[in-house]
């Protein structure tokens, strides 16, 4: 395991994608622009495939981690067909 993988927390080893980086309040951006602008795409489903929950989405103190910021831009992207 290097350190590049790998860092310590209390709990041992975290992965780095484990980390929780990203405030909620991003996607809630991203929900309230992809209902306005692709009425058409089932924002749930992008929601389940990063493994977000909609309650939250809506709390403003909770944190996504890495790994789901990276499935819900690939699964936004793909839904929307917008990389912008």
């Amino acid at each position: 395991m290097g350190a590049e993988l790998f860092m310590s927390s209390l709990n041992g080893p975290t992965n780095r994608d484990d980390r929780t980086l990203y405030n909620s309040r991003l996607i809630k951006n991203y929900s309230e622009y992809a209902n306005k602008f692709h009425p058409e795409v089932d924002f749930d489903s992008i929601l389940k495939c990063a493994e977000m929950a909609k309650y939250e989405v809506e709390d403003p103190a909770y944190w996504f981690t890495q790994s789901q910021i990276e499935q819900f831009y690939n699964t936004l992207v793909e839904k929307t067909g917008n990389q912008n």
